[in-house]
C-alpha cells in the first residue's frame, strides 16, 4: 500500500513538473514572437530609412 502511495506521489510531482515545464515553454514561445515581430519592424523601419534616404539624395 506505501508503494502505491508513493508511486502515486511521484506521479503527482511529475505531473507539476511537467505542467511548470509547459508554462516555461509558453513563455519562451511568446518571448520568441516579441522577437520575431521586433526584428519585422526593424526590417521595415530601415527600409523606410533607405527610401527617405534615396529620395533626399534625389532632392539634393
Amino acid at each position: 500500500k506505501q508503494l502505491i502511495i508513493n508511486m502515486a506521489n511521484q506521479i503527482s510531482n511529475l505531473k507539476e513538473q511537467l505542467q511548470q515545464k509547459n508554462n516555461e515553454l509558453e513563455h519562451f514561445k511568446k518571448n520568441d514572437q516579441q522577437n520575431n515581430i521586433t526584428e519585422e519592424t526593424l526590417k521595415e523601419d530601415f527600409e523606410t530609412l533607405l527610401q527617405i534616404f534615396h529620395r533626399a539624395k534625389q532632392l539634393s
